[in-house]
């Protein structure tokens, strides 16, 4: 990560959520992308070995490690989502199979982590569905939603 020159990025002077209503906290995340075999791990252990208050630093892919505030996370989201459209918990699945997707997964009525996700995950989750390059997405739609 350190032979990027940042010459291609864009800067947001005002947030896009400014013009919302009823946002209960700003959200703010940082995200390291690396294509690089083993540089994300070392991200993540270096960024996680900070234990920041307040902070969470999660992997959300093999070529991914974001840093967002506790309180805010996909759980969150959607909590957030469903408060506001009357969508009640026991009506909510979550599919996922990163870290970065555990606490909805946990949260949801119906939560599994698909069986192509890191073994520490699969040994903790409610459930564990099919891999992604196996339809699982499918068959646990088609399993407890249809």
């Amino acid at each position: 990560m350190e032979r990027n020159d940042f010459k291609n990025y864009e800067l947001l002077t005002r947030s896009p959520l400014i013009y919302q209503t009823n946002l209960e906290l700003p959200v703010y995340k940082l995200m390291f992308c690396s294509d690089v075999p083993g540089e994300i791990n070392t991200a993540y252990q270096a960024l996680n070995s900070l234990q920041i208050p307040g902070l969470r630093v999660e992997s959300s892919s093999l070529e991914t490690v974001e840093i967002h505030d506790a309180n805010a996370g996909k759980k969150q989201a959607i909590e957030f989502i469903c408060r506001r459209m009357d969508i009640q918990r026991d009506e909510v699945m979550a599919l996922g199979d990163h870290e970065s997707d555990f606490s909805l997964i946990k949260w949801a009525a119906v939560g599994a982590i698909m069986a192509n996700a890191q073994t520490n995950l699969k040994s903790i989750a409610p459930l564990v569905a099919p891999s992604n390059d196996r339809d699982g997405v499918a068959e646990m739609i088609y399993a407890y939603a249809l």
